[in-house]
């Protein structure tokens, strides 16, 4: 499986929380019937400054999901461009990735 960011990851409103998705690469034949039972997700500002958290309770099996997402708490970071760094965790390993993307407000 690949993993990415959907470009722009959005805070709510009162930017105490991000939503942060993706889409879900499944490569066949290797991945059938695989669960990932934990996204890990870290942001990074051009300053440095980080945020993390990671799905809860929350599973994504090929051949139903083509998309992760889950709300995280947000640790300060403002709208403006970050350096994201995900993980799949499943029960054959782990899988990360790396991507650029734009923390914007809703719409």
């Amino acid at each position: 499986m690949v993993g990415k960011f959907d470009e722009k990851q959005e805070m709510s409103a009162d930017k105490q929380t991000i939503t942060t998705c993706g889409p879900i690469t499944w490569q066949m034949p290797e991945d059938e019937g695989v669960t990932i039972t934990r996204v890990n997700v870290e942001f990074e500002d051009a300053n440095g400054r980080k945020c993390n958290g990671h799905s809860k309770d929350e599973n994504f099996a090929q051949g139903i999901h083509q998309e992760w997402m889950f709300t995280m708490k947000n640790n300060g970071m403002t709208p403006g461009p970050a350096t994201a760094r995900g993980e799949f965790v499943t029960p054959h390993g782990k899988v990360p990735w790396k991507d650029e993307v734009e923390l914007v407000l809703p719409s």
